[in-house]
């Protein structure tokens, strides 16, 4: 698949999520440290301050780059909100940092790690599932289709993942 037919199989399997208004990014990016863990906190932050777009395609490249610390503290339907942005973003603009970014969320935890952080992985990617789950693979082959060897060993990390049996098809 190439990057305007991954684009468009993320965009279809995607097309119908809603944004996230109890935790956006701005929210979530305040629970970065534990500085904030309050529902009704978060809530207000979300209505607030972050951006508010109805489709996940509208969001800005900026404020993709300027929140993706985000990423490590949205929950299930923050991460099926605001992941096929960050996928088209480092897909369209070809842009490493992001889908380093997309690399890390993806990675599930090693087995022998807390049993705790296996269960908050699993609970956050609960939506990886059927269309949206084939979507994200398809977007990690173009990962590995495009990334070079370099520093960052991105296309080494995407293929790792695409081997993990999290994974695969269903």
């Amino acid at each position: 698949m190439d990057a305007k037919e991954t684009v468009q199989a993320i965009s279809s399997a995607f097309e119908d999520v809603e944004f996230p208004r109890h935790l956006g990014l701005r929210a979530a990016m305040s629970v970065d440290g534990s500085w904030e863990s309050d529902k009704q906190i978060l809530e207000d932050i979300t209505k607030n301050r972050d951006l508010h777009v109805e489709r996940w395609q509208d969001l800005p490249l900026d404020e993709l780059k300027e929140c993706s610390i985000a990423l490590s503290y949205l929950d299930s339907q923050g991460l099926q909100f605001y992941v096929p942005a960050y996928l088209v973003a480092a897909i369209t603009h070809n842009d490493r940092a992001l889908a380093s970014d997309l690399a890390f969320l993806f990675t599930p935890p090693e087995p022998a790690e807390a049993k705790e952080l296996q269960r908050y992985y699993y609970e956050r990617m609960a939506w990886v599932t059927g269309v949206k789950k084939e979507a994200c693979i398809s977007a990690m082959r173009h990962m590995v289709s495009v990334f070079d060897d370099d520093i960052l060993s991105l296309r080494q990390d995407y293929k790792r993942l695409l081997d993990m049996d999290f994974w695969q098809p269903d």
